[in-house]
């Protein structure tokens, strides 16, 4: 399958479909950022339901315009990843510990079950994992306030 003949679609089950000039289809796949954080505009691959790769578009640009906006839409649907604004509280400096922190979708309480739960994203960015599994983006450290800095610079 090729992008430049590639016809995204979602059915009536709300499930995406990918198909070609050739007649090659692929039912219920799922759009993955390969680069979620670090270059979330390029490198979206398409897995069918066990995860295999069917497709990688390296820039979603190349899409016609039609491709982009359902592409754009069910990725959308699948990623959350609120960006933490500030911590309000810690539990305590040893692991496991629960936070209170504030993100661009409103306050909430996660668990961190390790230290390497927090991790360095490129020169000033943080990610932060919680016990479920849910990743908080602190894109700019050093534009948190000088409690949430110190929380976080703790771990990293």
């Amino acid at each position: 399958m090729h992008v430049e003949t590639l016809v995204l679609s979602v059915d009536a089950l709300g499930q995406l479909s990918a198909s070609d000039s050739q007649g090659n289809r692929f039912d219920d796949i799922r759009p993955v950022r390969l680069f979620p954080l670090s270059k979330p505009s390029e490198w979206i691959s398409l897995v069918d339901r066990s995860g295999k790769e069917i497709l990688c578009v390296d820039d979603p640009a190349n899409l016609s315009a039609e491709n982009q906006k359902v592409l754009a839409s069910e990725l959308e649907k699948r990623e959350f990843v609120p960006v933490l604004k500030r911590v309000v509280w810690v539990s305590g400096n040893s692991e496991p510990c629960e936070w209170k922190v504030e993100t661009d979708r409103g306050t909430t309480s996660f668990i961190i079950k390790d230290e390497n739960d927090v991790r360095k994203l490129g020169e000033n960015g943080v990610i932060i994992v919680d016990s479920f599994g849910i990743r908080y983006h602190v894109p700019d450290r050093d534009a948190l306030d000088s409690y949430s800095r110190r929380i976080i610079e703790w771990y990293v």
